[in-house]
């Protein structure tokens, strides 16, 4: 039987860096994780590994325990509403608003293994040209290097391009590599850039935004976490700009200048325009 209190202590580490949540309920997926960590750092068992962390902690190991207590799963146009939203409403208004800037800058925050923002690439090339002649940016973030890593390089296996990915784009905006796999194409990945971002501890936005998607992170948190991130990701919104939640995710409970649209199946949160009030 596994000792709680050693549990207890990498739940409270992750926590601390993170602000994810193992508890006595979710433990057996911390457990694990923490098997694979033994077997790289060749630990006979769990109080070992935890004596290495707490005397001989090095950036290595810091980072893999990070990486390990993320949930990097995803797949192209996941959930599907939000790009359609995206494509069919918050783009063609930010055409009509942004037209003497020509400026697009989007945050796909928790990217995860990069279908986020890839997906988001494709629409915006796919379905309007005109945004050619325009500076767009897209910023991927994630506290991950693993998924940072896997964003960058933009290579996605057959098993993963077949989640979500319909053939034709997959034949348009990929190309098959040696070992099968499949590789962005980099027109795709020219308004791209990767970095290291951490939600919950860095407390100042890397720009001001248009179009914020941040989902699924938020369930991760507990109350507290959610209203200092969601406070962050206002921050970084430009008046008028929009945030995108995952399915489940809401505001209830957290006191936010954010307000709510309501578009075919998804809530979308609108930072207000300066001088305008809710009511307005």
């Amino acid at each position: 039987m596994t000792d709680d209190k050693i549990l207890e202590y990498f739940a409270k580490y992750i926590y601390d860096h993170t602000g994810i949540m193992y508890t006595d309920t979710n433990f057996y997926q911390l457990e694990r994780r923490l098997q694979s960590l033994c077997t790289r750092f060749d630990a006979k068992d769990f109080a070992e590994l935890r004596l290495m962390y707490s005397q001989n902690k090095t950036s290595e190991m810091h980072q893999l325990l990070v990486d390990l207590a993320t949930n990097n799963e995803t797949s192209f146009y996941r959930d599907g509403h939000p790009f359609k939203v995206l494509a069919d409403e918050i783009i063609p208004s930010i055409l009509v608003n942004n037209k003497d800037s020509k400026t697009l800058n989007i945050w796909s925050a928790g990217c995860s293994m990069g279908q986020e923002p890839y997906s988001i690439l494709m629409i915006l090339e796919e379905q309007f040209p005109e945004l050619k002649s325009w500076r767009v940016q897209l910023n991927a973030t994630d506290i991950s290097t693993v998924a940072l890593d896997k964003t960058e390089s933009g290579v996605y296996t057959q098993l993963e391009v077949q989640r979500g990915l319909p053939i034709k784009k997959l034949m348009q905006y990929f190309t098959q590599i040696e070992d099968g796999s499949y590789q962005v194409k980099d027109f795709i990945k020219k308004n791209l850039t990767v970095k290291p971002f951490n939600l919950f501890t860095d407390t100042n936005g890397i720009s001001q935004f248009d179009i914020v998607f941040c989902r699924n992170v938020l369930i991760y948190q507990n109350v507290e976490n959610k209203k200092k991130i969601i406070q962050n990701l206002t921050n970084s919104l430009k008046p008028g700009g929009c945030l995108f939640l995952g399915n489940g995710e809401s505001l209830i409970g957290i006191d936010s200048e954010l307000e709510n649209e309501r578009h075919e199946k998804v809530t979308v949160f609108r930072k207000p325009v300066i001088g305008m009030s809710k009511a307005a």
